[in-house]
């Protein structure tokens, strides 16, 4: 929807889920963060105008709900990027991203979002990433969350090539695993501007 993919709910193994807990579930909704991701794009909208104003109560259900869901589909086999694109990747990342997100990828939970497990990343859809790389994103500021934090667009300073390559360093790096992002995949993104 309007360029995003939500990624898994279920209990999948490559799913968004399955290393969340019910608090971290909780937390996100709440505040769009936790120590694991932050909302973005639609998901922040709805953060910030839905699930922050429940109760409570109404919150703990939701998460109880989602983790209860039984495993789908398996995701694919994951073939991974070739050497060349990882390390032209590696070295994008370092000069661009490394500072915020860290060498390990950690960042700096509830302010810059940490990448290893990190659900949109390994999606089978690379919408919602190629998104945040390609227009930047802004934390959700909530009541439990007031302070914002900010990731610059990438779009005029990276070409398809270059996104392709970051994206897939991020995407296959760390324990993560996803399939290849194309160059078309990014030309198709950014006409989504």
């Amino acid at each position: 929807m309007q360029g995003w993919f939500a990624p898994r709910l279920d209990s999948a193994e490559r799913s968004g889920l399955k290393s969340w807990s019910i608090d971290d579930i909780v937390e996100y909704l709440q505040s769009g963060r936790n120590g694991k991701s932050h909302a973005g794009g639609l998901m922040a909208e709805v953060v910030v105008n839905s699930t922050s104003k429940m109760s409570d109560a109404d919150v703990r259900a939701i998460a109880v709900y989602l983790k209860d869901l039984p495993a789908g589909a398996p995701e694919p086999v994951v073939i991974p990027p070739p050497q060349a694109d990882m390390t032209a990747g590696g070295a994008i990342y370092a000069q661009a991203c490394i500072a915020c997100h860290e060498a390990g990828g950690e960042g700096a939970p509830r302010i810059y979002p940490p990448l290893p497990g990190n659900a949109n990343l390994q999606s089978a859809d690379p919408s919602s990433t190629l998104r945040i790389i390609l227009d930047g994103a802004e934390t959700a500021t909530t009541p439990r969350a007031p302070n914002s934090g900010s990731m610059p667009a990438y779009a005029k300073q990276l070409s398809d090539q270059q996104i392709a390559d970051v994206t897939n360093y991020i995407r296959n790096t760390w324990g993560n695993a996803a399939p290849l992002v194309t160059t078309a995949q990014v030309a198709k993104a950014r006409r989504m501007q």
